[in-house]
């Protein structure tokens, strides 16, 4: 599983930005994390590929012993996070 530190505030303008960059004032620390190939992410509810939570601890990696991988939605939010990563110059 990989883990991303993302940082959410909000702007002068009032609007709200998650990012990957640290900003200089308030925040709050989210983390993305991404299962391996093969592995989906679970809090026991829910089973996806790809979550932003404030809480680690509640989600663990298991095997998708689904026949098919990720769902399309899970695949486009992982799609999404990759250009959003290269767009904010975070190297895998």
């Amino acid at each position: 599983m990989q883990t991303i530190n993302l940082y959410r505030y909000t702007r002068a303008d009032g609007g709200v930005t998650v990012s990957t960059v640290k900003p200089d004032g308030e925040y709050t620390e989210l983390y993305r994390l991404v299962a391996d190939e093969g592995m989906v992410l679970t809090d026991g509810a829910t089973k996806t590929s790809c979550v932003d939570t404030t809480d680690v601890s509640v989600w663990s990696e298991v095997v998708d012993n689904q026949d098919n991988t990720a769902s399309t939605l899970d695949a486009e939010i992982i799609e999404k996070a990759k250009a959003y990563d290269i767009l904010m110059g975070v190297n895998e």
